[in-house]
């Protein structure tokens, strides 16, 4: 089942009954002679009266939405009269917001006039609204003046002038520094890294004894490597000859105290005599 579209067309189609007196038909007024033709004047219209610009009329989504909103602006408490409620203040109700953003999405009010949102194939158009929509037109220029006021808000913060920081790492001090075009202060950085480190330092909890020698040895041992690689090369030289001499003495001392006897004296008994 369709919904039929709530129009006055219809309304003004319908033809309007004439009662005559008594039933009887009115006789027609006597023509009178009419008087010899004047000559004719051009006249121009007005610019007022030109032609600017082309209206349509409402679709019947449209039409059912304006519809809902405005049959909604005049039931509901907080609805109704929305221009002075939004001066004061006061936000709509929930299905007052919710219809109020679908119609911002469908139409829009510019000095005065409807237009319909602006599409990529064509160009907005006005619409026809019914005169007696009037909580409409107010939220239309709700929506218009809440939009310019946050156009200007934006327009103020791209006009307003920019504060550029320069991070002086040179600087040792930690006065404040003044800009010279604006009253902007800007405060150093504090340097408290150092402070940080060595009071970190300070509260680590104390190691026991073993692992205070591991580390000592542990350090004693990188001292030593670090001694041994940077020794310098004829001194590994003469180390490893004096060992290899060492060797060679110890080999000799072995075979001057060992027996002078033949292998073969062994089983032979002259030879142990």
């Amino acid at each position: 089942m369709t919904r039929l579209t709530p129009t006055l067309a219809t309304m003004a189609n319908q033809p309007i009954p004439i009662r005559t007196r008594n039933n009887m038909p009115t006789a027609a007024p006597a023509v009178q002679p009419s008087s010899p033709p004047s000559p004719k004047e051009v006249r121009f219209s007005d610019t007022s009266s030109i032609v600017t610009g082309f209206s349509r009329p409402l679709t019947s989504e449209e039409a059912w939405l304006l519809f809902d909103f405005e049959t909604h602006a005049r039931e509901c408490r907080q609805c109704i009269s929305p221009y002075k409620r939004w001066q004061a203040g006061a936000p709509l109700c929930h299905k007052g917001n919710h219809m109020s953003k679908r119609i911002a999405e469908t139409i829009y009010m510019q000095k005065g006039k409807i237009f319909e949102r602006y599409t990529r194939f064509r160009r907005p158009s006005q619409v026809e609204i019914p005169h007696t929509y009037t909580y409409l037109r107010e939220q239309l220029r709700v929506l218009e003046e809440s939009a310019a006021i946050r156009h200007a808000r934006r327009q103020e913060e791209e006009q307003r002038p920019r504060v550029r920081v320069h991070n002086d790492s040179n600087r040792r001090n930690d006065e404040p520094h003044r800009s010279s075009s604006t009253e902007v202060v800007i405060e150093g950085a504090r340097r408290d890294n150092h402070h940080r480190r060595d009071r970190y330092r300070q509260e680590e909890p104390r190691e026991s004894r073993y692992h205070d020698q591991d580390r000592q040895h542990r350090h004693g041992y990188r001292e030593h490597r670090s001694e041994y690689r940077h020794e310098d090369r004829r001194d590994r030289e003469r180390h490893r000859a004096a060992d290899v001499q060492a060797e060679i003495n110890v080999r000799e001392q072995r075979y001057r105290t060992q027996e002078r006897r033949p292998t073969w004296a062994k089983e032979d008994s002259r030879a142990r005599r």
